[in-house]
């Protein structure tokens, strides 16, 4: 009984954040075509709006499509691979995310107010730690598995 309520949890759980996903790309989207075509001045501030909208709707459902794979459907690998793993695959997601983050927030800050690239360098720094972690992580459970 258990696993069939665990089974139907996460996939009421897959669909709402599927909700999210289409409502972010939605809202990101409908920015980049308010901007109008051909844009002859583009709002910088509306055109990261949207890149920070869109790359989170993709997070966000990567992780729906691993937890549903994984949840769900019972879609589990047998051999130790990175890409199989929901924590790994979330914590990647979230690290794609905020590197892009990152590198929005140096070209942004760097065409309208340097002094605040501090930001995106503090962004950038934890990315790296991000990274150590999942590195950890990673060598961690593997060799737990053996």
């Amino acid at each position: 009984i258990f696993v069939n309520f665990s089974k139907i949890s996460y996939a009421l759980f897959s669909v709402a954040l599927l909700g999210i996903v289409f409502l972010l790309f939605f809202k990101g989207m409908t920015i980049l075509m308010a901007l109008g075509f051909p844009a002859f001045e583009i709002d910088l501030n509306q055109v990261f709006k949207a890149t920070i909208l869109i790359t989170l709707a993709l997070a966000i459902f990567d992780l729906v499509k691993t937890i549903f794979q994984e949840e769900v459907l019972g879609k589990h690998e047998k051999h130790e691979s990175l890409q199989n793993r929901t924590m790994a695959r979330f914590l990647g997601s979230i690290i794609i995310a905020l590197a892009i983050e990152g590198l929005m927030l140096v070209f942004k800050f760097a065409l309208t107010d340097p002094t605040k690239l501090i930001y995106s360098i503090y962004i950038i720094g934890a990315v790296g730690i991000l990274l150590i972690s999942l590195a950890f992580y990673v060598k961690w459970t593997k060799e737990e598995r053996h």
